[in-house]
C-alpha cells in the first residue's frame, strides 16, 4: 500500500518548485487517506500531532506561490489517464 501511495504522490514532484513543498503536499494527502475524521487544517495537526507552528505550515502552504494549481491539475490528468479536462467550463477550470 505504501509503494502504491508513493508512486502516485511522485508523479505530482514536478510541479513543485521546492523539495519542502512536495514533501508537505505529501503529507496533505496522506492526511486525508488516513486521517479518521477530516474537518479542517486543525484534522491534519492532529493526525501529524503537530503544534501551532505545524499548523501555520500547513495553512500557508494552501496559498503557497512553490506551486501552480493547474499544474498539479495537469499532472493529476495524466497520472490518471484522462486525455481532456472534465471540469473545464468556458470560463476556465472549475472547482
Amino acid at each position: 500500500m505504501l509503494a502504491f501511495v508513493y508512486h502516485a504522490l511522485v508523479c505530482f514532484r514536478s510541479t513543485f518548485t521546492r523539495r519542502r513543498s512536495w514533501l508537505l503536499f505529501c503529507a496533505v494527502v496522506v492526511s486525508f487517506l488516513a486521517a479518521p475524521e477530516m474537518i479542517e487544517v486543525t484534522s491534519m495537526c492532529r493526525f501529524w500531532q503537530g503544534n501551532e507552528a505545524i499548523y501555520h505550515r500547513f495553512l500557508h502552504f494552501f496559498r503557497s506561490k512553490a506551486y501552480s494549481f493547474e499544474a498539479l491539475f495537469a499532472a493529476w490528468r495524466i497520472s490518471c489517464g484522462v486525455k481532456r479536462s472534465p471540469f473545464r467550463s468556458p470560463g476556465g477550470l472549475c472547482c
